[in-house]
């Protein structure tokens, strides 16, 4: 989940964090990230003949983390698939899954933990009925839930860029991509992880080369250029089309109680590009968008008496104007 290579290559800035320095503070879940937990955690009991929570009492136990340290979580969950991305998200088959469940065994036996979560989490398949149920616990517990239009990511993103959240919690590194500000990874039991913040993310090599050529295809080439590297002919047209869905997908506002993009939409943004970032959701897309609350826009009201005046004072206009020009004419 996220982008191949970039926490390993982000491991210097990394520092350690602690759930106690977030006391009185409010932080956004990726939702799909406690369902996974509970799924890697499963399917090791399941395979290995032991008893397992359910995924409602998985996740209620983990909202209890937060609790104990006296925060308040915002937990976010997947909506609609971006049409941007249909047709490259594969399918979980039951085969795969079995697939994915025997190689888990095998990291097992042999040790190789990370291995091991990967593999059981490809074993069980997340459901939107599945994502309901939590929803309704989280709701009886009174704990603040957004189902996203469509990627969680960008929501995410949105709660934590506009100062509504302190940090998001998430094992997704995309959500740097999206220009989160502060991630928290791998958090354990005892509320230990581990945090990345874009302050830390150094920014001036490519600022400065994009200051010298002020162009991204010209950018793209220079680099190709001094590391040798080829870049696939379809390249720059994914990378558009990846930057588009990185920065004006759609988000649900829990101030404003309604969907806004993102990051504005740019002027030269085509009618196609629009409709691969999707359309604002309703609950006939989902039952799921029942838990976002939306207050629609009030329409302005009809106000007699201000449209009584408003006509007597074009009555007035018009006779006026008729009397000068009678005057004018003599």
């Amino acid at each position: 989940m996220g982008i191949s290579g970039l926490l390993p290559a982000l491991r210097p800035i990394e520092r350690s964090v602690n759930l106690y320095q977030y006391v009185g503070k409010t932080v956004a879940i990726d939702g799909h990230y406690i369902l996974h937990r509970w799924a890697i955690d499963a399917a090791k009991k399941l395979a290995l003949n032991k008893p397992t929570d359910s995924y409602e009492t998985y996740s209620m136990d983990f909202m209890d983390l937060f609790k104990r340290h006296n925060i308040a979580p915002i937990v976010v969950f997947d909506g609609l698939q971006l049409p941007l991305k249909q047709g490259t998200s594969q399918v979980s088959h039951p085969c795969n899954r079995q697939e994915a469940l025997k190689e888990g065994l095998t990291f097992y036996s042999n040790g190789e933990s990370e291995k091991v979560k990967e593999s059981f989490k490809k074993s069980v398949t997340i459901t939107d009925d599945m994502i309901i149920d939590v929803l309704k616990e989280l709701s009886a517990k009174k704990i603040q839930c957004i189902v996203a239009p469509n990627e969680a990511d960008a929501q995410l993103t949105h709660l934590a860029k506009t100062g509504k959240v302190d940090a998001v919690i998430t094992e997704d590194s995309e959500l740097l991509a999206f220009g989160c500000p502060n991630i928290i990874y791998k958090i354990n039991l005892y509320g230990q992880g581990t945090e990345i913040t874009m302050d830390q993310v150094g920014l001036r090599t490519i600022l400065n080369r994009y200051e010298q050529i002020k162009n991204t295809d010209r950018i793209l080439y220079n680099l190709q250029y001094k590391y040798k590297k080829d870049i696939p002919r379809d390249y720059f047209e994914k990378f558009y089309r990846a930057n588009l869905g990185f920065l004006h997908q759609w988000v649900y506002d829990i101030h404003e109680k309604n969907y806004v993009r993102l990051n504005p939409l740019p002027k030269e943004c085509s009618d196609d590009d629009i409709k691969l970032l999707g359309k604002i959701p309703t609950v006939q897309d989902s039952a799921m968008f029942r838990f976002n609350e939306i207050i629609p826009k009030a329409k302005p009201k009809d106000n007699p008496l201000k449209e009584a005046i408003t006509m007597e004072f074009l009555a007035y206009a018009d006779s006026t104007k008729e009397n000068i020009m009678k005057y004018t004419l003599k």
